[in-house]
């Protein structure tokens, strides 16, 4: 009989939902692109900008599909005028570049 302590036990089931969330993230993403097309992705939130980089990287998508820097406009966030100033040259570029390469 095998005894897991309980951090153990919620490390696993993090992994576990983990795999199996992008599992079903990439098959979601291969259809919403058959249907779409090549559409420019704006992710609001840190955690669905790590997705889609995630899924980038192993070849799922395009990772210049994805718009990086555009902050989530909750009035919570506080810091998204400053993001917006970051990362307002690199967004004026790579939008055009996504469109006139389709």
């Amino acid at each position: 009989m095998y005894y897991y302590t309980k951090e153990l036990c919620k490390k696993i089931h993090k992994e576990l939902i983990y795999s199996l969330s992008s599992l079903l993230e990439e098959e979601a993403l291969k259809r919403e692109e058959l249907l779409l097309g090549r559409p420019l992705i704006i992710p609001l939130r840190v955690n669905v900008l790590k997705v889609l980089t995630f899924l980038a990287e192993r070849g799922v998508m395009e990772g210049s599909s994805v718009l990086h820097g555009f902050p989530h406009p909750s009035g919570g966030n506080g810091h998204r005028h400053r993001q917006v100033a970051e990362h307002k040259e690199e967004m004026k570029r790579s939008i055009p570049l996504h469109f006139q390469s389709k």
